[in-house]
């Protein structure tokens, strides 16, 4: 048996035990679970999703550490373990997303800082150790322009290569899915006023909409630019290779 059937049948396995597992909890744990605000089948749904891009990484992570070459999977079972998953938690998104905007009323200070919250800290954190082993495995020193240059780059989610050091494994070589999804963010001003046009002479939505509209058009200049870098990548492995 191959190592990617192996994998296939693994993680067919562990998402079953981890079904059963949960289905065998006692009545009065299920009971005390406050599901009244939720969309309970969509969070089930979401934590096999999270599962299977986990896996899909994990694989990706897998043929790297082995081959040296960082790119999809090599057999379709594995390759749809991480794009349809993706695809499904951005319509997912969506759809809870367009529930909030059905409200007559957005809290934009409180939609805005929960997401800063809940997926800056990890990705600064990232950027922070990609400097640290950067100085660790003594590259030569950058000028400020370039430090300049490459926080921007990162902060704006557009090319995680810091000089000779790529930081593609770091980020899962996934970075690009935080630009659609701060795309979508952004969007949603505009969708709450073609949704609530009597709300646009509120102005924390006109102000709202000023931000957003800038920020949409940098993420739609740039998503295409994001497709290439996997593929840069791949071409500077194979020439650190030859060397």
């Amino acid at each position: 048996m191959s190592a990617t059937v192996l994998l296939a049948v693994v993680f067919v396995l562990s998402l079953t035990l981890v079904t059963w597992l949960l289905n065998q909890l006692p009545q009065r744990m299920i009971v005390g679970f406050d599901a009244s605000h939720r969309h309970s089948p969509l969070d089930g749904i979401r934590g096999i999703l999270a599962l299977s891009v986990f896996t899909h990484h994990f694989f990706k992570n897998y043929f790297f550490q082995t081959t040296g070459r960082w790119q999809s999977p090599n057999i379709d079972f594995f390759t749809n373990l991480g794009s349809v998953p993706v695809s499904l938690f951005f319509l997912i998104t969506g759809y809870l997303f367009f529930g909030k905007l059905r409200q007559p009323r957005m809290d934009w200070q409180y939609l805005y800082r929960s997401r800063l919250q809940r997926i800056v800290p990890l990705y600064l954190f990232l950027g922070v150790c990609i400097v640290a082993i950067y100085f660790t495995q003594q590259h030569p020193p950058l000028p400020l322009s370039e430090w300049q240059q490459w926080t921007l780059r990162w902060l704006s989610f557009n090319n995680q290569s810091l000089k000779d050091f790529y930081a593609w494994p770091l980020v899962a070589g996934a970075a690009w899915t935080l630009l659609y999804e701060w795309g979508f963010y952004f969007s949603l001003p505009l969708l709450f006023v073609l949704v609530h046009p009597k709300q646009l002479s509120q102005w924390q939505n006109i102000a709202m909409l000023m931000i957003s509209l800038p920020v949409l058009y940098y993420v739609f200049t740039h998503i295409v630019k994001t497709e290439l870098y996997q593929a840069t990548f791949n071409t500077i492995l194979k020439r650190i290779k030859l060397a």
